[in-house]
């Protein structure tokens, strides 16, 4: 029975490598609501940076997997065009962070560790980014103390704000708007 779980995983991986057309690596570029909709983004918008955007991408090649399906690292690389070495640094950190799962060995491979619509955003920046917040964002340690504890409140709040947003936008989301 344990051959035949692993025959039929090997040929539902091999038919979804083969069946789709490889994923559009996003730019490191900006990410806003609009976007989700299909819309252009306004100047003001949120810079991934280059990790995270292709974070994102691996976890976006992992979400369209069948569930249940391990994906090695070469079917992403097909599918997403990143070079196998840095894609590996992130699967590494994306499992280190919870957000994927891997199993080694010849049948081994990787899969998200919760469905899409439970993989947020904020969860796969923090995993290769660390913590994301508004810390070191603005230098404030030239102004007068009155003025500085005036900026704490408004920028602490932005941050969780921030912090917010990134937690409602998953890994569903984005795959639905791939998909239109």
């Amino acid at each position: 029975m344990r051959r035949d779980f692993h025959a039929g995983r090997a040929a539902a991986l091999h038919s979804w490598g083969a069946e789709r057309p490889p994923l559009e690596v996003p730019s490191p570029g900006r990410l806003c609501r609009s976007a989700l909709n299909g819309s252009r983004c306004a100047g003001s918008a949120l810079r991934l940076s280059n990790t995270s955007a292709y974070a994102l991408t691996a976890c976006l090649a992992l979400a369209a997997a069948p569930p249940g399906a391990l994906v090695n690292r070469e079917a992403i690389c097909r599918r997403t065009g990143m070079p196998l070495r840095y894609l590996t640094q992130l699967l590494r950190q994306l499992a280190r962070g919870g957000i994927i799962i891997g199993q080694r060995g010849r049948q081994g491979g990787y899969s998200l560790a919760r469905p899409p619509a439970q993989t947020t955003l904020l969860a796969i920046m923090e995993a290769v980014e660390g913590p994301i917040g508004l810390s070191g964002m603005a230098d404030v340690s030239g102004l007068p103390t009155k003025l500085r504890t005036a900026i704490d409140a408004p920028l602490a709040a932005i941050g969780a704000d921030a912090r917010q947003r990134l937690a409602s936008v998953t890994l569903a989301a984005f795959h639905a708007a791939q998909e239109r």
